[in-house]
């Protein structure tokens, strides 16, 4: 998570994550764009997480560096699943 932003911002599966109005975005560095995914395609640890619980927490919060359960695949070759841009912060 990023403190210093007015959202929940969280590190998880080599990825940034941020939810916005009703959908999931990941970045490869929470300064750059994100970029739209599906929702199978974010790791459980992220969407387990209460909403709102870890906003301003006053610090970086990633979960365990252990193997994540995932609801998706990532494409093999590139890692991207052909979502659409948001620009970050």
């Amino acid at each position: 998570m990023v403190a210093s932003w007015d959202e929940e911002v969280f590190f998880a599966s080599e990825w940034w994550w941020v939810h916005r109005d009703g959908r999931w975005y990941r970045a490869s560095a929470p300064q750059l764009p994100f970029f739209r995914v599906e929702p199978a395609r974010v790791p459980l640890t992220v969407t387990s997480l209460p909403p709102g619980r870890y906003l301003h927490a006053g610090e970086v919060a990633r979960p365990s560096p252990k193997a994540e359960p995932r609801r998706g695949r990532r494409s093999p070759a590139t890692g991207s699943d052909g979502g659409s841009h948001v620009g970050g912060d």
